[in-house]
């Protein structure tokens, strides 16, 4: 996103906003392969997701997943982002690229995994830790328990060992 932010205010801010494509500074060309890769990336995982998830992955109306809507949504954006990267030229890819916005919402859906990861994860180290908790409890009961039981043998013995 930012490589094609980049662009877009390099060719709409500068003065030459009209020139040809081939006179363009090369570390232009090269944030566009870069987005391009990252698009790509982006684009060969989405076969990767319906062959490990299934096509319930992206189907809106399947409780399964999380949020399969947002994942279908988000599949739209990557394929029409490739396509405007790939087959549009020009001034006309520079316009097309407001797609940019929308490509924002890969970073927002990151975001919002990692929050989910953690959070999940945080409830399985909650519940482990009360599970512990309990473990410790009670494996401290059953100390106590046999401290009285070797000081009530101690007793004893002191009494049968005095008594002969």
């Amino acid at each position: 996103s930012l490589c094609v932010i980049t662009d877009l205010s390099y060719v709409f801010l500068t003065s030459q906003c009209g020139r040809d494509e081939n006179e363009l500074p090369e570390w232009l060309e090269v944030l566009a392969r870069i987005s391009l890769t990252i698009t790509t990336i982006f684009l060969v995982e989405i076969p990767v997701a319906i062959w490990a998830f299934g096509w319930e992955y992206y189907n809106p109306f399947c409780k399964r997943y999380p949020h399969p809507g947002f994942h279908l949504f988000d599949a739209f954006i990557i394929l029409g982002s490739f396509i405007v990267e790939v087959f549009l030229k020009g001034r006309d890819r520079e316009l097309a690229s407001l797609i940019v916005v929308f490509r924002l919402w890969r970073i927002v859906k990151v975001v919002g995994g990692v929050a989910v990861g953690v959070s999940e994860y945080n409830e399985e180290a909650v519940k482990e830790l009360k599970h512990s908790q309990a473990e410790i409890a009670r494996l401290r009961s059953r100390i106590q328990e046999l401290e009285t039981e070797v000081a009530s043998l101690k007793q004893r013995e002191a009494e049968v060992g005095g008594t002969r």
